[in-house]
């Protein structure tokens, strides 16, 4: 699922997520540099009963 997207030198790049579940914490704030593999947002994971 698509949860945000990045801009890369004016290119749009969705970012998705790896997990279902909930945003529970948005770690990035806009026009931030961000590196590879830094969170941008933290999810709760829904575990299905």
């Amino acid at each position: 699922m698509e949860i945000s997207i990045v801009e890369a030198m004016k290119t749009e790049v969705p970012v998705t997520a790896s997990a279902g579940g909930v945003v529970e914490r948005i770690v990035s704030t806009p026009g931030t540099l961000v590196n590879a593999g830094h969170p941008i947002v933290l999810i709760k994971e829904e575990v299905m009963a």
